[in-house]
């Protein structure tokens, strides 16, 4: 029937507006196509001091706090109010047995305010075994950007690119059939053309059997992406919070 109420739309103006592609649809603002295969994702958007953390991937998998970890609103985070203290003595984030393995493709991506990398420090790390992800030693000349996991997946000295002190930065870590790639602020810093390793990781802000190279400074956004590279060349870094869908 045809309608005379404004505001209400009778089936033939509907039809008519679907067929010329003006009838209201709602669209999600951001939606992850690779989403189902992120096995990894804390926001850090809980209150400031709180030490409870949240996987809000699928997995939602349980964090563990270790030392002084917390939330911290001191420096904001990325997009949003808090971001995740790690005080470079005895702060880490254990994340459980079950990301314990990368085997293939990946993407394993953050946002890191450092406040010092003066010294030897590492993002991600294992318990046991020498599983370095992300180290970078400032306290060498030329400073020195690191990856080990059984074996080398790159190590540079002099990298082309260092992160900002007291500033917001993007690392993200890829592999694309073999090819593992480090990114800064989506400029690519160095690259291993073979490397077929399982990928081990375990603590966030520790590296060395899970005891050394204590980061210090806030990190937020992390997102990890199994059978994924989502970066393979220099990209523009995300200017939104990661997608929970």
């Amino acid at each position: 029937t045809t309608s005379s109420a404004s505001g209400v739309w009778s089936l033939q103006e509907q039809y008519e507006a679907e067929t010329n592609e003006v009838w209201p649809k709602y669209t999600p603002s951001t939606i992850d196509p690779y989403f189902s295969d992120v096995v990894m994702l804390l926001q850090f958007d809980e209150a400031n001091n709180s030490t409870s953390f949240t996987d809000n991937s699928n997995t939602n998998a349980t964090i563990t706090a270790y030392g002084d970890t917390k939330h911290s609103t001191t420096v904001a985070g990325r997009f949003n109010g808090s971001s995740c203290y790690l005080d470079g003595v005895s702060d880490k984030l254990g994340m459980g047995t079950s990301y314990a393995s990368l085997t293939g493709d990946f993407t394993i991506e953050l946002w890191v305010y450092p406040t010092r990398i003066t010294a030897d420090e590492c993002l991600f790390g294992t318990a046991s075994q020498n599983h370095q992800i992300m180290r970078f030693h400032g306290d060498e000349s030329p400073k020195k950007l690191e990856f080990y996991n059984n074996a080398y997946m790159f190590s540079k000295f002099a990298p082309s690119v260092w992160p900002t002190v007291n500033s917001w930065n993007h690392y993200a870590l890829t592999r694309d059939s073999g090819v593992c790639k480090f990114f800064i602020n989506g400029v690519l810093v160095g690259t291993n053309n073979s490397f077929s390793n399982t990928v081990n990781y375990q603590f966030i802000g520790v590296g060395y059997l899970g005891t050394q190279q204590n980061f210090q400074g806030y990190v937020d956004e992390v997102r990890i992406t199994s059978g994924v590279a989502r970066y393979t060349s220099t990209f523009t870094p995300p200017t939104a919070g990661f997608p929970t869908q």
